[in-house]
């Protein structure tokens, strides 16, 4: 082959594999970047959340999400139970209503939300395993206005 063939050849080549090979690299690069992962990085250390259920099938969760933000729920979310040692140690993806940063603002939507599902709560989530989860749920709402 000549130079000018070679030249040819190495053009195709590199214009062909190289959009393959940078959205190949760019792929594997930002699979873990995902900030609806599973198990996002830049969660805070603890937080108040209003439970609303859990699954272990990340589809399942991500499907009762889905239901949550359409009746209006729209800071709905999930994180992974096991990065809060002071919940649970099961492998569930726990879906939330929405994030609190006192106790009393989780239970005022409580209040209302117990009414679409009883089995609702406030809880503390914490990457500290020594630290109250704090549960509060209907029970706990029907003990404080009968004494």
């Amino acid at each position: 082959m000549n130079d000018k063939s070679n030249k040819f050849w190495t053009w195709v080549l590199l214009s062909v594999f190289t959009p393959i090979l940078t959205g190949v690299i760019i792929y594997y690069l930002t699979e873990g970047a995902d900030l609806n992962s599973e198990n996002p990085v830049t969660e805070p250390i603890q937080f108040y959340f209003l439970a609303d259920t859990a699954f272990i099938k990340i589809d399942n969760a991500k499907n009762e999400i889905r239901k949550l933000k359409n009746l209006g729920y729209n800071q709905a979310g999930k994180f992974w139970l096991q990065d809060y040692p002071n919940l649970s140690n099961n492998p569930y993806y726990q879906v939330y209503v929405a994030k609190f940063s006192s106790r009393t603002s989780c239970i005022e939507l409580l209040k209302s939300y117990i009414q679409r599902n009883q089995d609702a709560y406030c809880a503390l989530a914490s990457t500290n395993q020594n630290v109250s989860p704090d549960y509060f749920g209907s029970d706990s709402l029907q003990r404080s206005r009968n004494p």
